[in-house]
C-alpha cells in the first residue's frame, strides 16, 4: 500500500507509519509472517541480520524493538547500517555503524557498502552462530586501520558534453540504466554530479 508523505509529516514518522502498515496487512494468499518480530517467533528464535539504509531501520525501529524483545537474547538481533543516523535510535546497541572507511576493507562504492560488510563478517564466522558482540568484534577489527578513501575528481564535463554522451550511449543500448551510464562515465575519468547527470539523463530520454 502506498501513500505520499503528508505536509509536515516527518520521513521517519512517514515510515514507520509505512512499515506498519504493510507488516499488519494480512495476504489471503500467504501465511508467512509479515513482521520481523512474527519471523522471530515463528523461526524457532534464530538470530536476525537486517542490512538496511537508515531509512529503512528507522521505519523497522518498533519490529525490530519487538523482535528483540521476544528473542532469547538481545546478542540475537544485528544490524548493519550507515552509523551516524542511526546514534539516537533505540536500537543503536545492536547497530554496527559502518561509514565510508569500510570502502577500503571491501572495495567498490558506497551502494551496496553495508551488504559487502555484512557479507565479509558473516563469511568469517567457522564455529557456532552468529551474535552481534561477536560480528562487532570482527568489524572492530576489520576497521582498525582503515582510512577514509582519497577522493578522485575527474574532468567536470559541460551539459551539452552529458548529453552527447547520453545520446552515443542510448544508441547502442536503449535500455540502459542512468546509474549504470554514470558510473561508465566515471570510470572513464570524467565527471558529472549524480543529480544533474539523473536530470539530463531524463531530458534526453523524452526527447
Amino acid at each position: 500500500m502506498a501513500r505520499k508523505l503528508a505536509p509536515g509529516e516527518s520521513r521517519a514518522v512517514f515510515g514507520r507509519s509505512w512499515w506498519k502498515t504493510i507488516s499488519d496487512q494480512e495476504l489471503p494468499t500467504s501465511a508467512f509472517p509479515r513482521s520481523i518480530a512474527n519471523i522471530v517467533k515463528a523461526g524457532n528464535h534464530t538470530p536476525v541480520l537486517v542490512v538496511a539504509s537508515p531509512d529503512y531501520i528507522l521505519a523497522m525501529e518498533d519490529d525490530l524493538l519487538a523482535a528483540r524483545d521476544v528473542m532469547r537474547s538481545s546478542e540475537q538481533l544485528i544490524v548493519i547500517s550507515n552509523g551516524p543516523r542511526l546514534k539516537s535510535s533505540r536500537i543503536i546497541n545492536n547497530v554496527i555503524p559502518v561509514d565510508e572507511r569500510a570502502r577500503s576493507c571491501v572495495s567498490g562504492s558506497l551502494q551496496g557498502l553495508n551488504a559487502r560488510v555484512a557479507h565479509k563478517l558473516v563469511r568469517g564466522i567457522k564455529v557456532g552462530p552468529i551474535c552481534y558482540s561477536k560480528l562487532r568484534e570482527r568489524y572492530d577489527v576489520m576497521m582498525k586501520d582503515a582510512k577514509k578513501p582519497a577522493r578522485t575528481h575527474g574532468e567536470t564535463m559541460t551539459d551539452d558534453q552529458v548529453i552527447e554522451y547520453i545520446h552515443a550511449e542510448l544508441e547502442v543500448d536503449s535500455n540502459v540504466k542512468q546509474t549504470r551510464l554514470l558510473q561508465k562515465l566515471r570510470k572513464s575519468g570524467r565527471s558529472c554530479e549524480q543529480k544533474r547527470f539523473r536530470g539530463l539523463f531524463i531530458i534526453v530520454k523524452k526527447g
